[in-house]
């Protein structure tokens, strides 16, 4: 699936704005923010795997709260990585519009730890490279292993935090869902 950035990048330009945020404060937020973001990762992914074990309704409804907390918390490492780069190298962010997951087969331990440590390196000299790569495996993720479209639900996210810190829109994911996934988890 073609993924197009544009409409993400200029929602969050806008947010940006809105919120002054900048780049001193992105660098100065960036390990802390994303550190708890992946401790949250850790929390969802437990209960997703937890309650995929079993077979009944409050189960089910169980997994999906789970399997859209994961989707929550890579949305919002997405974010946190896209403006840092905005911030600190926003004329290299042109050179990334749209990315092509159809390549993709599903993800397995390799992916996640590649993620980390995309992430871990990123702050260290604030490369486009790692920047790239890490919205790259997080769409991946998400569309190949659990059937969500990064494009749709990185724009639902963005539409919940811009609403009074989410107390005014929850973000619908359900309508992000992809039918035909290769593998879902």
């Amino acid at each position: 699936m073609k993924i197009n950035l544009e409409q993400i990048f200029n929602e969050l330009q806008a947010w940006r704005e809105e919120r002054k945020i900048t780049a001193e404060g992105q660098k100065a937020g960036y390990i802390v923010n994303v550190m708890e973001k992946l401790g949250e990762l850790a929390q969802a992914l437990r209960d997703y795997k937890k309650f995929s074990k079993h077979d009944c309704l409050y189960c089910e409804i169980d997994k999906q709260k789970a399997e859209h907390e994961i989707i929550y918390t890579f949305c919002s490492i997405s974010i946190f990585i896209v403006n840092t780069e905005f911030t600190i190298n926003g004329g290299l962010i042109n050179k990334i519009s749209s990315f092509d997951t159809d390549k993709y087969e599903p993800s397995d331990f390799d992916d996640l730890h590649a993620l980390l440590y995309y992430i871990s390196q990123y702050p260290i000299k604030w490369e486009y490279i790692y920047f790239k790569e890490i919205l790259e495996l997080i769409a991946k993720i998400l569309e190949v292993d659990y059937g969500f479209n990064f494009e749709i639900v990185m724009l639902e996210t963005i539409k919940q935090i811009s609403s009074n810190a989410g107390k005014e829109y929850k973000a619908n994911y359900e309508k992000a869902k992809i039918v035909n996934v290769k593998n879902k988890k």
